[in-house]
């Protein structure tokens, strides 16, 4: 099972992780995002977003959030504007793998869930451009995730109010990325 692991893990940073900064960004949403997470390193000003030095509230800032730090940490390009949004695709997959492993029939069912969910053309064109729906999309999945973990323990115990407190953590989350939907 772990070399079944390693090899899905290769797989995923092969084609999700390794093509991200092989284009340009896509106008008009993928330059709008690079530029208030640019001008957000630029400032260091994280609270209000900013685009071309207007402030700029179209969207809550956990998004943004995640955008400067990439760029603070892989420079201001393509890659790193596109990597969180490969990441959390990845995340829900995993999140995907885990439910599947514990409640759906073990490992084998869960590699398949995995996968069948990255491969989907969507998933994968959304998790490989710098859009918030992948972000929500991953908070979403954990949230319902952790939900169903609760729903699935008999007693009122330890791992249910965490599973419970996790989901509203990320629902929470999900608010500070997409406002209200």
């Amino acid at each position: 099972m772990k070399k079944a692991a390693l090899i899905f893990i290769l797989l995923f940073l092969l084609v999700y992780i390794v093509p991200l900064g092989l284009r340009q960004l896509v106008q008009p949403d993928e330059t709008r995002y690079a530029e208030i997470a640019r001008e957000m390193v630029a400032s260091g000003d994280y609270v209000t977003p900013h685009l071309n030095g207007l402030r700029y509230f179209e969207k809550p800032v956990f998004g943004y959030w995640l955008y400067a730090g990439s760029m603070k940490l892989f420079g201001e390009n393509a890659f790193a504007l596109r990597l969180p949004c490969a990441l959390m695709a990845g995340l829900s997959g995993l999140c995907l793998f885990l439910l599947m492993r514990r409640y759906g029939g073990g490992s084998l069912l869960g590699f398949m869930a995995a996968g069948v969910f990255l491969t989907m053309p969507f998933v994968f064109i959304v998790g490989t451009i710098g859009i918030l729906d992948s972000i929500l999309s991953m908070l979403l999945t954990g949230a319902l995730c952790l939900f169903y973990c609760a729903l699935m323990e008999q007693a009122f115990n330890f791992r249910k109010i965490v599973c419970l407190l996790g989901c509203g953590v990320l629902c929470g989350f999900a608010f500070m990325t997409k406002g209200f939907l």
